[in-house]
């Protein structure tokens, strides 16, 4: 079933599975108001609920994230991560912060700290024989900076690296074109994680952060490099590997990662912002 998170984001499963059936819903309409009722009273599924509604299911919901903003998906496609377009494009655009002084400083205390990070990260990796000497990874860090792929990706490369080297995953076969992101993340294609070792991992994966992330953050940091598991409990647990899905990588990519091939776009952190909006 459905994730608590994603529960609660579903206001009701509709009884259509095809685009073209389900009534639009642009003009949008208040939580609990009339015109949300009467939709939802003409339109939803006769047996599924968002409690009861398969996680894979093709069936189209009507969905309110937290800042209110109303649309229709289909089921399957917003357990894989497809979330709120309004969202997505307010925070390419960076219009979530424009007007908001503690934002902009949240995002350059952020920026710093990525920076920082990214430091820590590399004279790890030069200080580690099994990195260093690595033709593969030396080849993946190269794409990394080709590509000008910064911040929080670049140490979640950098950390699934040493990780590898430590024994604490174990790599799927590594794609020969790190470059090519239809096919791999920096060449991963996916890992798994060694069940006996997965809670040390983990806390590498938590320790990039200021402070411990929420299950959330964690989650989007690998739906962002395209890395997911079937189910998170699994993955992290070490039962279901880890795999590359470049759909998933793209609709959580923003602007720090290319769309396809080998662009040559200049691409930032998760938490940085353009520079006009810091002023």
């Amino acid at each position: 079933g459905l994730s608590e998170e994603l529960q609660r984001e579903c206001v009701a499963v509709l009884r259509y599975n095809r685009a073209g059936e389900v009534p639009d819903v642009s003009v949008g309409f208040d939580a609990g108001s009339a015109e949300e009722r009467a939709y939802v009273e003409a339109h939803c599924h006769t047996t599924h609920t968002p409690s009861t509604a398969p996680r894979g299911s093709n069936f189209y919901a009507l969905w309110r994230c937290e800042k209110g903003h109303v649309w229709t998906a289909q089921i399957a496609s917003r357990s894989k991560g497809r979330g709120c377009s309004e969202c997505t494009a307010d925070a390419k655009s960076g219009a979530h912060v424009k007007d908001r002084p503690e934002m902009q400083e949240k995002a350059r205390k952020g920026q710093e700290h990525w920076l920082n990070k990214v430091e820590l990260l590399r004279k790890s990796w030069e200080a580690h024989p099994k990195c260093r000497d690595n033709k593969t990874y030396k080849d993946q860090v190269e794409s990394c900076s080709q590509l000008q792929v910064k911040g929080l990706l670049e140490c979640l490369l950098l950390t699934i690296q040493v990780a590898e080297a430590d024994g604490l995953i174990e790599a799927g076969p590594f794609h020969d074109s790190p470059a090519d992101m239809q096919m791999s993340f920096m060449g991963w294609t996916g890992f798994t994680v060694q069940a006996w070792r997965h809670k040390e991992f983990k806390e590498r994966v938590e320790g990039l952060f200021q402070d411990k992330p929420k299950k959330n953050t964690l989650h989007t940091t690998f739906r962002r490099a395209g890395l997911v598991p079937d189910k998170w409990k699994n993955g992290w647990e070490g039962s279901a590997p880890f795999r590359y899905d470049p759909e998933i990588r793209i609709s959580y990519s923003s602007r720090d990662l290319p769309s396809s091939g080998t662009a040559k776009t200049a691409m930032s952190s998760i938490d940085t912002l353009p520079a006009n909006l810091l002023v």
